[in-house]
């Protein structure tokens, strides 16, 4: 995930028109977002008189309209379409994005768009069921292999064969507000589509499913979808992340997110992430300095992010700070210290290394994330270019405020 801002944006697909979406998407796209998602719904709720766009056939216009940003489903109903018909359709996709989708699925709501059109809805058990032998049996399509099956839903499948096998194979994300859904997550998806108001709640249970199936917590990705809104009635504009993006995100990210999804509802909200993205994108991008590309490229694991931890701690200030190997931590981080008190935190990530920093009143910001290939501040990374000094001006500004003593407790 380095190198990215990790903000994705889901476009209603309710209430929109396809010119209306699309235009967005690529409007974000140029703005620098990491991903354009969107719902799965075939009938409104409510007002049954507002247009509904069609997941699939939206992630298709957007991947051909787009060339970097990725596209996903936040997330496919299980129970609207058989694994074949997915597997297909997001190896198309796939092929049509150049390898950006990624496929979230759950088991589905809103029983009464199913009964409306006739979709058998089961119980909550069953839809699990189903989403987990679905996800088996496309990944046993997706290998490009004869498939026939043995068990669940792969068990339909008989001589199946599907070409061309989507390359590189997608990820799947499980969207999940329960217990036993993080759980399904944690076991069978290479991530979980959380909501945010639930994620903390559950985190726990996802992480030690995670460790009970014996999966690396750096091997999955784990986003935060902001609340949806109502149709028709701004959702961005007006809230905390038209107000302080940058805090906002900092407050996922230190939680344990790997990125964030916002819900724009009008086109005024549109307008309002496209300004909010330059407010997160501070600073002048600038090449990544020769010197520090070397050590970065000749350096591994925890050498690496001592290193980067010394190189900050230097250049940051010139504050007596101390750097402090944290006990117990798996992997090693650092925290960088003044008179005992944790200033920043330097943490290994995959593919990077993430700086963070502390802010007045006991927040935590994102100061500058570490890559092989890229040092980059918030997160920014504009084809190879970087905006590392302002990663490293946020953390000498949050070192001068230790220093006037305006910190909470630590």
């Amino acid at each position: 995930m380095a190198g990215r801002l990790p903000i994705g944006v889901c476009l209603p697909t309710i209430g929109a028109d396809a010119g209306w979406f699309l235009d967005a998407a690529v409007r974000l796209e140029a703005a620098g977002y990491d991903g354009i998602w969107c719902w799965d719904h075939l009938m409104p709720r409510g007002d049954g008189t507002l247009p509904v766009l069609e997941a699939w056939t939206m992630l298709a216009a957007v991947a051909a309209r787009t060339s970097r940003v990725r596209v996903g489903s936040l997330v496919l109903d299980v129970t609207k379409r058989h694994p074949a018909l997915v597997a297909k359709a997001a190896a198309t996709v796939q092929g049509i994005a150049g390898g950006r989708l990624v496929l979230g699925m759950g088991i589905g709501g809103f029983p009464g768009e199913h009964a409306a059109l006739g979709i058998p809805f089961p119980p909550a058990g069953e839809r699990a069921v189903l989403l987990e032998e679905s996800i088996a049996a496309i990944r046993a399509l997706w290998s490009g292999e004869v498939v026939t099956g043995e068990a669940g839903a792969v068990a339909s499948l008989r001589d199946a064969r599907q070409l061309p096998a989507p390359r590189p194979v997608p990820p799947i994300l499980v969207g999940a507000q329960s217990p036993a859904g993080v759980r399904l997550a944690a076991r069978a998806a290479d991530g979980w589509a959380a909501a945010s108001t639930s994620f903390e709640r559950l985190l726990p249970a996802y992480l030690d499913a995670l460790a009970a199936a014996g999966r690396d917590r750096a091997t999955q990705e784990v986003l935060v979808g902001m609340p949806e809104g109502r149709a028709g009635r701004d959702n961005v504009v007006g809230t905390p992340w038209a107000a302080n993006p940058t805090q906002e995100l900092a407050r996922w990210l230190v939680a344990g997110a790997d990125g964030v999804i916002l819900m724009p509802r009008t086109a005024a909200d549109v307008d309002a992430l496209v300004d909010l993205r330059r407010g997160v994108a501070l600073g002048d991008p600038r090449p990544v300095p020769a010197p520090v590309l070397d050590v970065i490229r000749s350096r591994s694991g925890t050498a690496l992010v001592e290193s980067i931890a010394r190189a900050l701690a230097e250049q940051a200030t010139r504050l007596p700070v101390e750097l402090v190997p944290h006990a117990g931590a798996t992997p090693t981080y650092f925290r960088i210290t003044l008179g005992g008190q944790t200033l920043a935190y330097v943490r290994p990530r995959p593919g990077e290394v993430r700086v963070e920093y502390r802010l007045p009143h006991d927040h935590w910001a994102y100061g500058s994330g570490f890559g092989r290939d890229s040092i980059y501040g918030i997160g920014l990374r504009i084809d190879g270019q970087t905006s590392f000094e302002v990663g490293l001006r946020l953390l000498a500004d949050a070192f001068e405020t230790a220093k006037a003593g305006t910190y909470g407790p630590s």
